[in-house]
């Protein structure tokens, strides 16, 4: 009986991230507005919109600055938004398992 459980739940999170990967995909106005904050950042012209302008309208202080740092390292914000939603998915449905 296990054992079909533990099919039946990887069943459902492969579907799960298969349905996610449609849906997170979608990229939205807000979304631009960290990515922007994000690129700055790792620019080294600091939290800020636009540069020069002083301005705090980041929705996410953690997100931006966890986008900023793999942005360093090459991976654009909008490619690591999608991988970071998918493995958070993942995680909560191994969790919900």
């Amino acid at each position: 009986m296990m054992k079909y459980l533990f099919a039946f739940g990887i069943i459902c999170v492969v579907l799960l991230l298969y349905g996610g990967a449609d849906v997170f995909t979608n990229q939205y106005d807000d979304s631009y507005i960290t990515y922007r904050y994000a690129v700055n950042l790792a620019n080294g012209d600091g939290l800020v919109f636009n540069v020069g302008e002083r301005v705090d309208a980041a929705s996410s202080f953690l997100y931006t600055v966890i986008l900023a740092m793999f942005y360093k390292i090459g991976i654009s914000p909008e490619t690591m938004s999608i991988i970071l939603s998918l493995t958070s998915l993942g995680i909560i449905c191994v969790l919900i398992i």
